[in-house]
């Protein structure tokens, strides 16, 4: 009896010895797996709020540390626009989100509009420039400012060239909203409600101003090289940037600009150390594809009040 019972005991510590072994190399496993992400930060809501709210502080600028090699290329091709510019009183506008700001550019340079500014008036003052990015600006925060803020309304108004920002905070309050339970649906019906806002900004900038040229530039997916896996935030990115094309192609002298396959196909790191917005080497690239398009309009300058049919009143 004492035989039959030991027997039983020995088979339960032998049972209890083979579920703790596949345990352990079932953890092993899953940390070996874990490791080869030790250096990318998990996206947890605080992060999502870090990027939408983190003041990032920047360095002193400092020319020299910009590659030649991006400076080069970037004044080699607006050589080709300068017959357009020259002689006239070129005014850009920029206005949108961080990426108008110029978060992330670790020489505080102004992103791609200053490296914009930059470059064309590299030799004579050609164009002037105003710069109304926001951090954490969406499409419905745009409308607001461009409505109530007297000093954008204007400037749009006298602009010869609107450049613009926006989309990716829109994406993104999708995902803090439904963080917990977060689907594909979620950011389709939100894209439905984007193209809205982005036709409302358009046709609004048209109402102040009916011969600007006006290019939107496409949302880049800044998860894309920590999370490959992931393929719905691809797919995301490329269905509002889908809409956005579509968006402008309904109107005259506006431009989609693509950005997303500026980031997709780089060789070197674009990204800040927020992993979100772009370093100074990525505002260059964006700068580059810019320039792309600029330099392939024929801009009249000297816009003004009365000819755009606006009047500031009396």
């Amino acid at each position: 009896m004492i035989s039959i019972i030991r027997k039983i005991i020995y088979g339960i510590i032998g049972i209890l010895i083979i579920i703790g072994g596949v345990s352990i190399y079932a953890y092993s496993k899953q940390q070996s797996n874990f490791a080869k992400l030790k250096e990318v930060p998990p996206v947890t809501e605080d992060i999502l709020e870090q990027i939408a709210e983190e003041e990032i502080e920047p360095e002193e600028f400092v020319e020299e540390e910009v590659p030649a090699s991006s400076t080069n290329g970037i004044r080699e091709r607006i050589k080709s626009a300068l017959n357009s510019f020259l002689h006239q009183d070129i005014k850009i506008v920029g206005i949108g989100d961080s990426l108008t700001q110029g978060v992330g550019d670790e020489h505080n340079a102004g992103g791609y509009i200053g490296i914009l500014d930059r470059t064309i008036n590299a030799e004579n003052q050609i164009a002037t420039f105003e710069n109304f990015g926001k951090r954490g600006n969406r499409t419905d925060q745009m409308l607001v400012r461009m409505e109530e803020e007297e000093e954008i309304s204007e400037s749009l108004k006298s602009a010869d060239i609107i450049l613009i920002t926006i989309g990716a905070n829109d994406i993104m309050k999708v995902a803090r909203d439904n963080f917990v339970d977060l689907h594909y649906l979620q950011f389709a019906r939100e894209r439905v409600k984007y193209e809205e806002r982005i036709n409302t900004i358009l046709t609004q900038m048209r109402e102040l101003n009916n011969k600007a040229h006006i290019f939107l530039l496409g949302i880049y997916n800044p998860f894309a090289q920590y999370f490959p896996e992931i393929e719905e935030l691809g797919t995301i990115v490329n269905d509002w940037n889908r809409t956005s094309n579509f968006t402008t192609s309904q109107y005259e002298d506006v431009t989609f600009i693509p950005m997303q396959d500026v980031f997709d196909q780089a060789s070197d790191n674009l990204f800040a150390d927020d992993h979100f917005h772009p370093n100074s080497l990525g505002y260059y690239h964006m700068a580059e594809r810019v320039l792309e398009f600029l330099t392939n309009i024929e801009v009249e300058g000297g816009n003004d009040e009365e000819e755009n049919g606006t009047t500031t009143g009396e």
